[in-house]
């Protein structure tokens, strides 16, 4: 009845130039309800045969085109750390000085302690032809620009050993705001360049921080222990009570009773503080796997992350 209708009287309107509106009031009430009906169904069943055809991935890095880049280095196996404290400006001693380093008034004297942990990854990267060097810290200080902290310490690795071949191994994970991000950012960095994650890792930091790195982060991110290891490098002459105090104060207790830094308010203020350019991170988007691990916060259920990790 409908078709009949149509074959009939639109020629004899043909040439008035119907409008839109004029052709839908032409039809009965009964007929734009079906109309609608069908074409809603139309469009339903297309956005579900639509999202039949996403299927995303667990267990795999999602790549977008505007992150390719030279072939993985597949190879690597073992991820060392060396966790930034702050950032070199470059000068002849080659970090030895003070004067070279945008210090905090508490890490007066440390600057050449900074130089020796890089030392301490060059060598260790020189030992094992399977593994890869990641300088990992964030954009930190708001006095020395955009600037990370991992920039500048690879800097100064190529001014203390420019081999090309060890260079090649070297690389920079520019967001981290603590010492949990050092580690957790290291190993999606590790990923990004190898296309899998580590079997092993070592850390290079302050030895007064062995507890926090080897116990309280390497249990919230459940990596197994024997094959996670810990280089400490002190200050010569020791260092102070205060600064054991301070790590007490500052880090062992907060990540004890927040190890994800998601409610205790000193960690959760560090962060803000030390993400001055407010940078954000591209895991999220280059390994969705470990998004539940990133995004994680203690629950009354489980104090630690307890689902799956691809290691």
């Amino acid at each position: 009845m409908l078709n009949r209708r149509l074959t009939i009287h639109l020629p004899f309107y043909a040439n008035q130039n119907p409008s839109p509106s004029w052709i839908w009031r032409y039809f009965s009430p009964k007929s734009r309800t079906g109309l609608i009906f069908y074409v809603s169904l139309f469009i339903l069943a297309t956005l579900i045969m639509t999202f039949k055809t996403i299927k995303p991935t667990s267990s795999q890095c999602f790549t977008p085109v505007s992150l390719m880049g030279p072939d993985p280095l597949s190879n690597l196996n073992h991820l060392i750390i060396i966790a930034g404290h702050a950032v070199w400006l470059g000068g002849s001693s080659k970090g030895q000085e003070d004067s070279e380093w945008i210090l905090e008034p508490y890490q007066k004297g440390e600057g050449k302690v900074f130089a020796s942990h890089i030392y301490k990854g060059l060598e260790l990267l020189e030992q094992d032809e399977s593994s890869l060097l990641v300088f990992s810290g964030g954009q930190t200080r708001p006095n020395a620009g955009p600037y990370s902290e991992a920039q500048s310490y690879y800097l100064l690795s190529k001014s203390l050993n420019d081999d090309p071949l060890l260079l090649s191994r070297r690389t920079t994970e520019e967001f981290a705001r603590d010492s949990l991000e050092n580690v957790l950012f290291s190993i999606a960095r590790f990923r990004e360049v190898t296309g899998h994650y580590p079997k092993k890792i070592t850390v290079v930091s302050f030895e007064f921080k062995r507890e926090r790195f080897l116990n309280l982060h390497r249990e919230a991110i459940r990596f197994p222990s024997d094959q996670f290891d810990f280089v400490g490098i002190d200050p010569e002459g020791g260092v102070p009570q205060a600064s054991y105090e301070a790590e007490k104060k500052n880090a062992l207790l907060p990540f004890t009773e927040d190890p994800y830094a998601c409610e205790n308010a000193l960690l959760v203020g560090k962060r803000k503080e030390r993400n001055p350019y407010r940078r954000q991170h591209s895991y999220l988007i280059t390994c969705p796997e470990l998004i539940p691990l990133i995004q994680y916060c203690p629950s009354r259920n489980s104090k630690y992350y307890t689902g799956h990790l691809p290691w």
